[in-house]
């Protein structure tokens, strides 16, 4: 078993366990191998504001763990660019590769179709408060 600490540092954070909501102030995560006992698995838990473990854990198989880091790191990686022409939402793959466009819309597009407005605002929306929805329901990752 392998354990390492993340603090977020002066971040507003909170978890949710079953004692109800504490301030997180990171992750603790660490790595099972109990197989065939239990399944191989990595367990990441709330640090609270005493810097002790809080009553809260999300178990993810190893097989899964690089599917989960892959999602983290385009959600991490998502950007918009808004300019008085178009609407792009993409995943910034550095700078040796083209990004992959994640939604684009050009101006062209509304005057043809005004409906389109609510799409682009509702995308617009997703990136700010929940972007693993957003490339979940345009079918970037399953």
């Amino acid at each position: 078993m392998s354990i390492n600490n993340i603090n977020w540092g002066d971040r507003d954070l909170t978890y949710i366990g079953r004692n109800g909501e504490g301030k997180c102030e990171g992750v603790s995560i660490f790595s099972t191998n109990m197989a065939p006992i239990r399944l191989a698995s990595v367990i990441l838990e709330p640090i609270n504001s005493k810097g002790l473990i809080a009553r809260a854990a999300i178990e993810i198989p190893k097989d899964n763990v690089g599917k989960v880091i892959n999602v983290l790191a385009q959600c991490q990686n998502m950007k918009l660019a808004i300019d008085s022409e178009s609407v792009n939402i993409y995943i910034d793959n550095g700078e040796d590769e083209e990004p992959t466009h994640v939604i684009y819309w050009h101006l062209d597009e509304i005057h043809e179709d005004p409906s389109v407005a609510i799409s682009i605002a509702k995308a617009i929306e997703l990136y700010y408060t929940n972007p693993e929805l957003l490339l979940e329901k345009i079918k970037i990752w399953k």
